[in-house]
């Protein structure tokens, strides 16, 4: 079956901090469908203050997380995995947009992360 295209040209920007930011130069990269070459996405383009940025939250963030249990640690890695698979057709169909897969091949990259994902809890 032939991919869904979106309306609108899917826009990722960065995640920092939680919270999903644009590129401080404002630069996207055009994402194009290997199918037809249409305008299917916009991916953030970093530069070095967006990556600072990242790695400051992220350093903030380990003093927090490297003080959690075991237990506390499993329960985003849980969620991430619940929502991997609630969501697995929605992210089949960008997968099979972006890269050209058909539906089987799609399905099958979300439940090899999902697995590794598994395997981290």
């Amino acid at each position: 079956a032939k991919p869904k295209k979106p309306e609108h040209p899917v826009k990722c920007d960065n995640y920092i901090n939680g919270e999903f930011v644009p590129p401080s130069a404002q630069y996207y990269m055009d994402v194009h469908s290997p199918h037809d070459g249409s305008l299917i996405g916009k991916v953030a383009m970093s530069n070095k203050k967006d990556v600072d940025a990242a790695v400051k939250a992220s350093q903030a963030a380990f003093e927090k997380w490297s003080k959690w249990t075991v237990k506390e640690r499993v329960k985003p890695l849980l969620k991430l995995r619940q929502i991997l698979e609630e969501k697995e057709d929605e992210l089949a169909e960008l997968i099979m947009l972006e890269h050209g897969k058909n539906r089987v091949e799609a399905l099958g990259s979300i439940r090899k992360g999902n697995e590794t994902v598994q395997y981290a809890c």
